[in-house]
């Protein structure tokens, strides 16, 4: 009887630090990253050269956003024109352009295991390469580069 009991103690021991070990080293809170999203596109596009394939998909990128120290600092739009580039000063003095592409000065990203949580979204990682993250929402794909 005291041997299921020490047993048992043991296996919970074990788990309980395997969970406190485990949360603790895949969780990061990213600072400097770029996080890059993507629309799905038909491979007869053939109007950029930044489209991506992507798991025999094809992807044209939509906006670029950097963040250093968690606020913004750059942003590349992508237009059939090419790429815009807007630093954070340059965003700040036309309002209603900033607002109408829905992103925040403040914006906090984790990494947690095999998710990123990003505002309140919290999305799969699909393919980690180097410090790049993929993941793919419905017809979006998302790549997150921490520096």
């Amino acid at each position: 009887m005291s041997k299921i009991l020490l047993n048992k103690a043991m296996f919970l021991f074990l788990a309980l630090l395997f969970l406190f070990v485990f949360k603790h080293t895949n969780q990061m809170e990213a600072k400097n990253y770029t996080v890059t999203n993507y629309k799905e596109i038909s491979e007869d596009y053939h109007y950029s050269t930044d489209i991506i394939k992507y798991k025999l998909k094809h992807y044209l990128p939509t906006i670029s956003i950097e963040y250093k120290m968690d606020t913004l600092y750059e942003v590349v739009v992508y237009k059939s024109e090419g790429k815009l580039y807007y630093h954070f000063d340059e965003l700040s003095k036309d309002s209603i352009f900033k607002q109408s592409l829905n992103i925040p000065d403040v914006r906090h990203v984790q990494l947690i295991s095999f998710y990123i949580k990003d505002r309140n979204n919290l999305l799969k990682i699909d393919k980690k390469i180097d410090n790049l993250f993929f993941c793919i929402k419905e017809t979006e794909l998302f790549v997150y580069k921490f520096n």
